[in-house]
């Protein structure tokens, strides 16, 4: 079994995690896609320097798709967690009064409140997959709003560790400079946003 204190730092040390992934040569992007999945199930890791890694030594195309594989598997996995152990596995997870704050925002609005929590920064993506498998909305449905709602984000991190990669300097800043104002307006009126959505009657 891996030492989690390992794990932790792999996963939150870009330079640590960029000669790893090289020493694993052709196998890297299999790894890649499997540590992905991993930050996603063990959701106190961040997950935005894996993303940017991926950037970084696979290219915006390749290291997109290895992120949103892995992020996706990530992301069913612990819907399923949640969905086959219930209720009483996430309050020992994560505690009776943080499961039941975070049940409230998957009780209505269905799919359209689950792409906006995915969709906009400042809300637990990680944990949220746990908690949407316990309540009514269909694997089939999760997969695919949680697909579509990840892919800008990750999109822009790959996108930035690409051009670390290709040390496209003024690239880099403008498209950071962009992601930092998209992401500081979602988080800003998230609130607003979310209770837009759970007021819209179900279709």
């Amino acid at each position: 079994m891996p030492d989690p204190r390992a794990l932790w730092t792999l996963l939150t040390n870009r330079a640590a995690l960029s000669e790893y992934l090289r020493g694993w040569g052709v196998w890297g992007p299999a790894v890649f896609v499997a540590l992905q999945a991993v930050q996603v199930i063990l959701f106190v890791i961040p997950g935005e320097l894996t993303g940017i890694v991926g950037g970084f030594l696979f290219g915006a195309s390749l290291g997109f798709i290895y992120s949103m594989v892995g992020l996706t598997l990530g992301t069913m996995a612990t819907f399923g967690i949640g969905h086959v152990l219930g209720k009483r596995f996430l309050f020992w997870l994560l505690g009776k009064t943080r499961y039941t704050r975070l049940a409230r925002f998957t009780a209505r609005g269905g799919p359209a409140v689950a792409f906006v929590l995915y969709v906009i920064p400042g809300f637990p993506k990680d944990v949220l997959g746990y908690v949407f498998g316990a309540s009514q909305l269909s694997a089939q449905t999760f997969f695919i709003v949680t697909t579509l709602a990840r892919a800008p984000g990750t999109w822009f991190l790959t996108l930035e560790g690409s051009k670390a990669g290709t040390r496209a300097w003024g690239e880099l800043a403008v498209i950071t400079l962009v992601a930092a104002i998209t992401a500081f307006l979602g988080y800003c009126y998230r609130a607003q946003i979310l209770a837009w959505v759970r007021r819209r009657p179900p279709r």
